[in-house]
């Protein structure tokens, strides 16, 4: 498998969410996320993100973390950027996301580009594709 194969980008382009649970120091609302652009647009679900008995944000303040895998795809993803939350659909339970700064509230890179989900033609794509 090429460093730059389908299934290499669409496991660099698979992204962890964590949202911090409002009174709770140190837990995580967590899931997963697929990255849809360039420039950090990543598509989760909604129950991520809201506390789906109640309606609420488990994160008042709508704080999202994102942790990225290491391009050789060895050892666990690290936590390296903070996102905004761009639309939400409860009925879809999808959220859109945008990464707008490093997890430590610095500026992104102007070069800041994130590998995305390769996305397969749907007349043309089959069950087993990569």
């Amino acid at each position: 498998m090429t460093p730059d194969s389908p299934l290499n980008r669409s496991l660099l382009a698979t992204v962890q969410i964590l949202v911090p649970i409002d009174g709770e120091r140190g837990r995580y609302s967590t899931g997963s996320g697929s990255v849809l652009t360039s420039k950090g647009h990543i598509l989760t679900n909604y129950h991520v993100l809201v506390d789906t008995a109640t309606g609420e944000l488990f994160n008042r303040l709508g704080e999202v973390f994102i942790a990225v895998s290491p391009l050789d795809l060895r050892g666990e993803p690290d936590i390296a950027y903070r996102a905004e939350i761009l639309e939400m659909r409860q009925a879809d339970d999808l959220v859109l996301l945008q990464i707008v700064a490093r997890s430590d509230d610095r500026p992104l890179p102007a070069d800041f580009v994130m590998t995305r989900m390769p996305i397969g033609d749907s007349d043309t794509v089959r069950i087993g594709d990569e």
